[in-house]
Formats: C-alpha cells, structure tokens, sequence
C-alpha cells in the first residue's frame, strides 16, 4: 500500500504550532532542556536598539535546536514605524517534509508581555 503524502498546508500548520510553543517557552523552563526557551526580552528593553542582534540570534538558534523540520534559518528584525518598540520578526527557512524541501517565511511578533504570536 503506497504511503500517503502529507498535506503541505498541514504540515507548515504543524511547524507554526510548534513555533508558537518554543518561542513561548521561558528559558529554564524545562530542566532536562535548560537550553529549551527564550529569556523574557522585557529585559532586554534598556538595550534597545542595540540587542536586536542578541535577540534575532536567540530566536534562529530555538528554531534550529528545536525545530528540525527547518534548515537555513534567517531571523530578521522588522521595525514598525506605529510601534517603534515592538519586536516584530521575519523568518525565512527551508521546510523539509517527505524528502522535498521548500522555502517557507513567518512574521513573528513579541508583544508587550512577552508572548510570541506566529502567523504566515
């Protein structure tokens, strides 16, 4: 019996979800992971703008430990003129699924407390 091809829509939707719950994750949250999550970037405020790197560079790093169906990660910080603080990303990756591979991009936003929102 042949094996079925996963549907590509619900695979990139398995992908977000599993976005959404690394990038929600607090760092030390997991104790045998203590590598698993983000540090809280209301943190990081004192430093703006000069940690966007630090940050960008944490979020490709959880996506490439702890998303592997994503290769060539690239996180780039996206200003938004309306709102000069907030923490709005573009993600572009390569997605491996059922030995084919295609490019897939997010917009991940960090709101005011904390939480990530991921959306296509």
């Amino acid at each position: 019996m042949p094996r079925r091809r996963p549907d590509p829509s619900a695979v990139v939707e398995s992908v977000m979800g599993n976005l959404l719950r690394v990038l929600n994750a607090r760092e030390g949250c997991c104790e045998t992971r203590p590598d698993y999550g983000v540090p809280d970037f209301n943190s990081f405020i004192g430093l703006y703008p000069d940690a966007l790197p630090a940050i960008s560079r944490t979020v490709r790093e959880q996506i490439e430990m702890f998303e592997p169906r994503l290769t060539d990660v690239d996180v780039s910080f996206v200003p938004n003129p309306d709102q000069p603080l907030a923490l709005n990303f573009h993600i572009e990756a390569q997605l491996s699924s059922d030995g084919e591979r295609r490019k897939v991009s997010f917009e991940t936003v960090f709101a005011d407390d904390g939480r990530a929102m991921v959306r296509r």
